[in-house]
């Protein structure tokens, strides 16, 4: 094997008398690869890190001019990096651990939640149907009776018409948690005039005891039977057409009153205390009126040929298509009510002491007007094409005038007078157009 022959390369630069120590040791360096070239076998990563670190400090060396500043900055970077690696630390094991405790603390709460909610389900429907139940049936013939009265502390009552049945039924189930409570509970019957009258007295409905009652009663059709039913805590849910019922009176302290689909032929007086009261598609030969003291009233396609009646202590009122024969009339002390498309053939009047009201007419509205809102808001408006609608008085507590469509005058059932008034509650009055597409189609809908 042949040996190469050491040929000394010229310097690559001279040093300068400022830095010719530095100088000498990189023409060093620069030799040492030049004669070895079995050194790049070394791995690349000691190389560059070699490198890079004799570049930075040469870079370093010539920016500060003395190596005592480049050491001492790097001491500093050092101990910042040192000082700041612990905090950030701990700032992340704090994070991971409320992470960790409010994932745990959920789970617990929704397990707690879904135990608690289970045990109050199962809780309900056991008492709401218990295992120890007394049922007792009656049968009369319409000719026979003609007034029945139903009274129960808690519990429900369910009407209906049937075109199939031939006599009035009867269905009595009393509910008990136990067969000692079953027996305290006695089924009063007495004899009224042309009539019959069913009442359980028991005490208040309890989680507990869970004792409650359910009327089932059943009414042929154009049996024109007089109604009344009283109760403390119940649920009630009317449905008799074709003229099954004649009067109906219902009066309860706390309920769910449902009407629908019903027709009486005389006069329908609905009461509550504290519920909620929804009457829908009901018409009565005679007058309508329903009453809450605290809640909300809902009443829609109702018609009577006398006068209807509503009121809302404390609470809502919607009226949606309610149509009178005589007049009609709404009164609250602290309600928000809202009616849309309600006639009459007299007088129309509503009346709001603290709250609001809004009142969209008929299109078949024709005659004379006036709101008034002394210490709320009054707002009026008309329909674009309502030409018909003349203001003969506007201030900021009152408004009056009259309406005259020629095209609807001969409508019988066009309210003669509009009277709204508010104390310290704001009044919204919509005229609408006598052609009214909108109105046409919700009515139809």
């Amino acid at each position: 094997m042949s040996h190469i022959k050491y040929t000394p390369l010229e310097p690559l630069y001279l040093a300068s008398s400022n830095g010719q120590r530095d100088g000498d040791e990189e023409i060093a360096m620069a030799h040492l690869h030049r004669a070895q070239p079995e050194a790049h076998s070394l791995s690349h990563s000691e190389d560059s890190s070699a490198s890079s670190s004799a570049s930075s400090s040469a870079s370093s060396s010539s920016a500060s001019g003395s190596p005592s500043s480049t050491s001492s900055s790097c001491e500093r970077w050092c101990n910042s990096n040192k000082a700041a690696a612990p905090k950030r630390t701990c700032l992340a094991k704090v994070a991971r651990c409320l992470a960790v405790t409010f994932m745990v603390g959920a789970l617990v709460w929704m397990l707690s939640a879904a135990a608690v909610v289970s045990y109050v389900g199962i809780k309900a429907h056991r008492c709401l149907h218990p295992r120890h139940v007394a049922v007792q049936e009656f049968h009369f013939s319409p000719k026979e009776m003609s007034n029945l009265e139903l009274g129960l502390v808690a519990g429900s009552l369910n009407i209906r018409s049937c075109s199939h049945a031939k006599n009035v039924s009867l269905v009595v189930r009393t509910y008990a948690g136990t067969q000692a409570l079953l027996d305290t509970m006695i089924l009063e019957k007495s004899a009224i005039a042309n009539g019959h009258r069913f009442v359980v007295e028991t005490p208040s409905f309890d989680w507990t005891h869970c004792q409650h009652t359910s009327y089932e009663l059943v009414v042929p059709e154009n049996a024109h039977l007089d109604v009344k039913a009283q109760a403390l805590l119940a649920r009630l849910s009317i449905r008799a057409d074709e003229r099954a019922l004649r009067h109906l009176l219902v009066n309860a302290k706390a309920a769910h009153i449902d009407i629908a689909d019903t027709h009486v032929a005389g006069t329908m007086r609905v009461e509550t205390e504290l519920g909620y009261l929804r009457i829908k598609e009901v018409s009565a030969g005679e007058n309508i009126i329903a009453e809450v003291r605290t809640g909300a009233i809902s009443l829609k396609e109702i018609e009577a040929n006398g006068t209807v009646h509503s009121i809302v202590r404390f609470g809502k009122a919607s009226l949606n298509h309610v149509n009178a024969g005589l007049s009609f009339r709404h009164d609250s002390e602290m309600a928000y009510v809202s009616m849309w498309d309600v006639t009459a053939a007299q007088n129309f009047s509503a009346r709001v002491d603290y709250g609001s009201v809004q009142v969209g007419t008929s299109s078949a509205f024709e005659g004379t007007f006036a709101a008034h809102s002394p210490y709320g808001f009054l707002s009026f408006r008309k329909a674009d094409q309502a030409d018909g609608v003349k203001v003969t008085k506007e201030t900021l507590d009152a408004i009056e005038g009259h309406v005259i469509h020629p095209s609807v005058s001969s409508l019988a059932k066009a309210p003669k007078h509009l009277a709204i008034d508010a104390v310290y509650g704001s009044v919204d009055l919509f005229l609408a157009n006598p052609d009214n597409q909108h109105e046409r189609r919700h009515r139809e809908h």
